[in-house]
Formats: structure tokens, sequence, C-alpha cells
């Protein structure tokens, strides 16, 4: 998760805070950026940063990306700019990319991608642009820019050592240059085969804008690589988040997040699927959806009940899926737990957040707009959306009971959560 508005991974805007939780130990201030940083000339790809870089991942050298942020808009026109690096001895190591086309779309807090057909393959999202894998220095610093004119400069045979020529600089591994620019040089590598460098804040200075956190490239289309545990199964428009799931891992998220879509099922056994992870499975599941198929039973519990997750015609009774009484106290019943929610019938807090800004169990299902309170503002959108599921108002999310209606029942469960001062917990 991105720290920076905008940076939340989501523009990312609709990518608000860009996927918070960055490491608990680490405590920096986040700078929100307001303007263009004054030394940036005007241009029509001046108003830019490096957000993030990783160069190796989980033990592939080969996985490796750029991304920019465009702090303004109109700011897509790349074409014939040069992603590049110098040597650790301040010498320039060479073009990376020479970028062969305009961004398709420049919105300020916009994100466009730069990666290898490694990272393509590992993340799950295709770069807006490709290149071939190169070996970085430990230390060093990469640069993007297009010759210091309003435009990329074609062709591109500008001094790469005149650093007015470059917009912006993330010098890295403790650089010293000369030459430099954006420094002091950020103490962290260009990730460390886990995490990525991550930009939390803009101050021109890598040694404090830089942090290790975990990788979430967006492209310019605001698709996530790899991590995509916030707001799961949803559209951007809509005012959910982790913090209103009952099983989330939002906070104290691991970069190394094996489920993303908290089903049950690893995003390997959900991409290699049929297999002996889920003998009924006739198709690969999604590993950023739930429920595959869409029947309301999660992936994981439909294998465990011999159904198929990648068929809706295939799908558990309702009975299989425990009893009906409420084994926790969080006033949702065992077997809704079970098969909709993944959530632990025995704990009325299963992503044990309660104690910090999440909710337990029960608010986190009738929360309806994210905002960790049970009140008239949640009964009012459920009632807009009643219906069955074959209806258009009907909200998967806003199916409680996930019986494919939205009806009293729901109401009833929601009202029962309400507490007198409208807090959750």
């Amino acid at each position: 998760m991105r720290l920076l508005q905008s940076s939340t991974h989501s523009s990312h805007a609709p990518h608000v805070l860009r996927f918070a939780a960055i490491a608990a130990a680490l405590v920096f201030t986040v700078l929100t950026i307001t303007a263009p940083r004054p030394e940036k000339a005007e241009g029509a790809f001046h108003f830019e940063v490096i957000d993030e870089v990783m160069f190796g991942r989980a033990g592939d050298p080969d996985v490796q990306y750029v991304e920019m942020r465009m702090l303004a808009g109109g700011q897509n026109i790349t074409a014939h700019s040069i992603l590049g690096y110098f040597n650790s001895d301040g010498s320039y190591g060479g073009d990376i990319l020479e970028i062969p086309t305009n961004v398709a779309t420049g919105v300020a807090n916009g994100r466009w991608l730069m990666g290898t057909p490694a990272f393509a393959t590992a993340s799950g999202v295709t770069p807006d642009f490709t290149f071939t894998p190169v070996t970085l220095p430990s230390a060093g610093m990469i640069c993007h820019g297009g010759g210091g004119g309003a435009f990329p400069l074609n062709p591109p045979t500008w001094t790469r050592t005149t650093m007015s020529n470059w917009v912006d600089c993330v010098p890295y591994g403790g650089y010293l240059g000369p030459p430099i620019k954006g420094g002091p040089a950020s103490p962290f590598g260009v990730g460390d085969g886990t995490s990525s460098l991550t930009r939390v804040s803009d101050t021109d200075n890598a040694s404090v804008d830089f942090v290790l956190a975990c990788p979430s490239p967006e492209v310019n289309t605001k698709a996530i690589g790899f991590n995509h545990d916030n707001h799961i199964n949803l559209p951007p428009a809509r005012p959910f988040d982790d913090l209103t799931h009952v099983n989330s891992d939002l906070l104290g998220d691991g970069c190394g997040d094996t489920d993303d879509d908290n089903d049950g099922l690893s995003d390997a056994d959900e991409l290699s699927l049929p297999g002996p992870a889920c003998p009924p499975a006739t198709a690969a599941t999604n590993p950023l959806r739930r429920d595959t198929d869409g029947d309301r039973f999660l992936d994981a519990i439909e294998c465990t009940l011999g159904t198929n997750p990648s068929d809706v015609l295939s799908k558990p009774a309702v009975t299989a899926c425990g009893p009906t009484g409420d084994g926790d106290a969080d006033k949702i019943a065992t077997r809704i737990e079970t098969c909709f929610y993944n959530s632990n019938p025995a704990s009325n807090d299963t992503d044990g957040d309660a104690g910090g800004a999440g909710a337990r169990d029960g608010c986190e299902i009738a929360s309806l707009n994210a905002d960790r309170i049970v009140n008239v503002a949640d009964q009012g959108a459920l009632a807009s959306a009643f219906g069955t599921s074959m209806t258009p108002q009907y909200l998967v999310e806003f199916d409680i009971t996930k019986d494919g209606t939205i009806n009293p029942a729901d109401m009833g469960t929601l009202a029962s959560l309400i507490s007198p001062a409208g807090q959750c917990p």
C-alpha cells in the first residue's frame, strides 16, 4: 500500500491513500503533493516523479519495473524520453529504455509503468512499456528524462551526464556521485527481493522520500500488480476497503501474500487449477476474486465441500456449511461465516483489527459504507438494494446472509448490530 494520495498502489485517485500498511515498524511523515516541485521546468512531461522501483523479486532478477507518477494533468507526452541509470562511480551506465510512444492518459496522480516481460508474468499486469532486463549496480542512480526541453528530444542524443536533462532521478544504495540529482541518496537498494523502493514523500531528497515497502505497481489503466488486498472484487468507485472485510490483511499485510483475495486458496493453487488443490474444479479460479463463479460461495469452501468453484451451477447446499447458530456472539451464523466470508466462527474478530482502526466481524459485515459505524446510513443503503440477485439494484456486498436476495432478513441482521453509540466495535 502506498501512502501518498493518490498513492494508495490507486489513483490508484480513485487510488486515494495508495494501499497503506508499509510496515508497522516504520514511522515517517507522509507529505501530500499539492503542487509540482519548483525546480521542474514547464513542459508536457516534466511534472512527474519516479514513484516505485524494483529490480529482482522472489529469486528472479529479471522481474524489474519502474513506476512513474504524474504530478499534474497533461504530463503524458513521453515519446522518445529515456529511462537510464548511473554506476556507483558516477559514470553513465546506459539507457534502459527509449519510451516509444506517449502515455495513453495524463491525469494528476496518474501512473504509468515500465517493466520487463518477467515482471508482467509475475505481477499479472502488462506494463505500459516493456524493456529488456538489465543488471543495475548495488549503489547507483536511476533517472527518467528527455533532454531538458519542453518535450522529449527526438532523436534522443542529448548528454546523459548533464543532470538538467533529466526530469527525475532516484539515487539509491548510498550512491554518492557526482553527478547526482534528487540526493542525498536513499540508503536502500532498488528493492530487496520482496519489497520495492517506494516513494512516501516528495521533498526531492531520496534519503527520506523512499522506503522499502510492499510492491504495488500500477499501470496507466489503474490495474495493480502483486498485492491486491485492498478493494477486492470491488470497482474503484465503491467506497469499501479491507477495513470492512471480516477476513482482511490490510493491517500488517506481508509483501509475500500468497492468498490475495483471502478465499482460503493460495494464488498459486488458483492459477494451477484444475489440480489436486481442488479436484472438483474444471478451470483455474481467479486469485483476485473470492468467489470466481459468482454463486456467492467462496472458492475454497466449494473445493472443501466437493463442488466446482469455476461453475456457477455447481454449489454446495447451505446446510453443509455448518449450524445456523452463532458460535462467537458476533450475530453472524456459523454457516454464513464458513461459506461466504471465510471468517472464524469461533472468533468475533477474525482478522484481529478491532483493537486498532478496524472492527469486529459483525460490524465489518454490516458497515456497508466502510466507515466502521453501523447506523441508519447503512440501513438506508441496504434498503435501496432490496431485491434478488437478478435485479439491477442488487449488490452482493449488501447481501449479508448471502442467500441471493437482499430483504428484511438482511435488514434484521444489520439492525441487531447497531450499538447505542453507533460505533463498532
